[in-house]
Order: C-alpha cells, then structure tokens, then sequence
C-alpha cells in the first residue's frame, strides 16, 4: 500500500470540502477557512490543552498488535 503525504493547507481545504468541521472537545463549528485557524482542529486553545491532557493520561490508547515471529509463518 503507498501512502500520499499532503501538505497541511492541502489537508485543511480537502476537510472543509468534504464536510463542515466541528471541534472534536467540544463539538462547536469550526470557522472557515480552516487552514488558517491557530488551533487546528480544535476551537481553542482550551479544546487542544484538554485533549493532549486525555492523551497524557491514557485515555486514548492506540491499538498495537506485535509482529509475528518469522517462525511462526514458515
């Protein structure tokens, strides 16, 4: 599988195409154009500080599945 990198302004304007964007702390709209919004995807400074405090304390968690042993496979 090849992977398309974009640049940010290039993510922000497909975003906004796509649909209209909402804070994803507190649900508010997010105001247009998004790309020059200081806080990205968030409203607010607050919004980016709450999430990286759900970060930090675990709340997310990325699923991580451990690599097969290559003995396993032959």
């Amino acid at each position: 599988m090849r992977r398309v990198f974009l640049p940010y302004s290039s993510l922000c304007l497909l975003l906004s195409a796509l649909s209209p964007m909402n804070c994803p702390i507190c649900k508010k709209p997010l105001p247009e154009p998004l790309g020059e919004q200081p806080f990205f995807p968030f409203c607010s400074e607050r919004c980016k500080l709450v999430d990286l405090g759900r970060w930090l304390d675990g709340k997310y968690q990325i699923p991580v599945t451990p690599p097969a042993d290559e003995d396993e496979q032959n």
